[in-house]
């Protein structure tokens, strides 16, 4: 689960960030909730939730004012992605019979 978080937070720097950020977690809580501080300004949020198999991202960068969010769910209903980026575009995506349909 960890490294699952670890590797949005990876995707999410080379979209957002600069990719040599040094980042500094607060590790998870016991709800699945933890918090990722960047030193290039980058903070990210990220809420895990088992039972319904979401996974939840909301980044800030300190430096421009910043915002996305993303929303990742795997769960008997299949696969799906979205989110808003920094410039406020939307995006919705599911897997369907194996390709993504955005």
């Amino acid at each position: 689960m960890f490294l699952k978080i670890l590797f949005s937070v990876a995707v999410a720097s080379l979209f957002f960030g600069s990719a040599h950020a040094a980042c500094y977690s607060s590790g998870v809580d016991w709800t699945g909730k933890s918090t990722v501080v960047c030193d290039d300004g980058n903070n990210y949020s990220v809420n895990r939730n088992n039972l319904m198999g979401t996974t939840t991202l909301q980044g800030y960068n300190t430096n421009t004012g910043s915002t996305w969010s993303s929303q990742s769910t795997n769960n008997i209903f299949g696969k799906s992605q979205s989110g808003v980026d920094r410039r406020g575009n939307r995006y919705n995506c599911t897997l369907v019979f194996g390709r993504w349909s955005c």
